[in-house]
């Protein structure tokens, strides 16, 4: 990217808030402001010039996929704060270009501003408008009742690759995008354990607590039990520590042996992709009510939930397509009670993010 493009207008943003509050409870609005989409190279040659976005971890490392990055390189401005008359707080919020970004050096225009209450119960909704653009984005909507509520939404994705296994993308930038830049409340990495150490796995370890923040963010220590005789399984595990499950494994390699390794554990094991010709989930190998207690339904592979001659608008067509009989459905009326998850199985670094965000919508600058 030439230096002309640090000064491309956005295409859209995202903008993100709590989902319930109590009236009168201070928030913050999360901000990042999109702009075309441009590929990052490897960042390991010391000696030439190239766009990069130089974040904090691994450097040093030479990598063959590229990363895909769609918020601007660098950007100034002031964007109207919209919540009617119930919003008390800045009427604006503004990106200087220096105190930005998602980690020291960063001048992207990512930022978190405090100071606002909704002033009224009832559902409410906000907007952000750049006057300059025409570009306007919608938050999620926010339930806010009389008193703080016991009971909050939390928003997040449980399912992660990075090269240990099939991903780009160290463990730390995982976690720092989630948190930082995708704006998410908890998440987990789940790569798939069959070529993970010992050693990689404790590393693997120490980061997802290293990244667990009560009240910020949480993390889940995940794996994927990757067995495509029988379907994988997304394991997570309550608290620090977790054994290593590898479906190559003599001890570890079927189901049967993968629920003796969980005995005695807080953990759970989620099937996922489960229409899936060659990556599916056997349901006729029978339920596991203990741990089996939810199916991922929907990732980037697509709907599990029924055939597409059901009337499934999004079924999977990656490796093979969907085989009959494998779908949620099926599992269902077999009598198994599961409950439904959308994870990302994500491979290219960007948990619960899209590179190919549409652009918000344009309005008519306001005077």
């Amino acid at each position: 990217m030439t230096e002309a493009g640090y000064h491309q207008p956005p295409t859209g943003m995202l903008c993100v808030v709590p989902s319930r509050l109590g009236v009168g409870e201070r928030f913050a609005v999360k901000v990042k402001v999109l702009g075309a989409l441009r590929t990052l190279p490897p960042q390991g040659r010391w000696n030439t010039r190239k766009p990069a976005l130089f974040g904090p971890f691994n450097l040093n490392v030479e990598r063959d996929l590229p990363y895909l990055d769609n918020c601007l390189p660098a950007w100034q401005g002031t964007l109207r704060v919209d919540g009617a008359a119930a919003l008390d707080g800045p009427e604006t919020i503004s990106f200087d270009g220096e105190a930005q970004g998602a980690f020291p050096g960063d001048t992207r225009p990512i930022g978190v501003f405090e100071g606002f209450r909704w002033t009224r119960p009832g559902f409410h909704f906000l907007r952000l408008i750049d006057t300059a653009s025409g570009i306007e984005v919608w938050a999620n909507p926010v339930y806010v009742t009389e008193t703080i509520p016991t009971m909050r939404i939390f928003w997040g994705d449980p399912h992660w690759q990075t090269y240990f296994s099939d991903g780009i993308r160290c463990p730390e930038e995982l976690y720092a995008f989630a948190r930082d830049e995708a704006f998410l409340d908890f998440g987990a990495i789940t790569d798939h354990m069959e070529a993970v150490t010992d050693r990689q796995w404790e590393y693997f370890t120490a980061v997802t607590n290293d990244f667990n923040e009560p009240g910020r963010f949480s993390t889940l220590v995940g794996q994927e039990w990757t067995n495509s005789a029988t379907g994988h399984r997304n394991i997570y595990m309550r608290g620090d520590v977790a054994p290593l499950l590898r479906s190559t494994s003599p001890d570890c390699n079927t189901l049967k042996k993968l629920w003796a390794k969980l005995e005695g554990l807080e953990a759970i094991a989620i099937p996922h992709h489960s229409a899936n010709v060659i990556m599916g989930v056997d349901w006729s190998l029978g339920w596991n009510p203990r741990y089996e207690t939810a199916v991922e339904m929907y990732s980037v592979w697509g709907n599990s939930e029924r055939p597409a001659e059901a009337g499934n608008p999004r079924p999977i067509h990656h490796c093979g397509g969907e085989m009959v009989g494998r779908h949620v459905r099926d599992a269902l009326a077999c009598g198994y009670h599961l409950g439904f998850v959308g994870g990302g199985d994500i491979h290219d670094g960007r948990p619960a993010s899209q590179t190919s965000q549409k652009p918000g919508r344009r309005v008519s600058p306001r005077r």
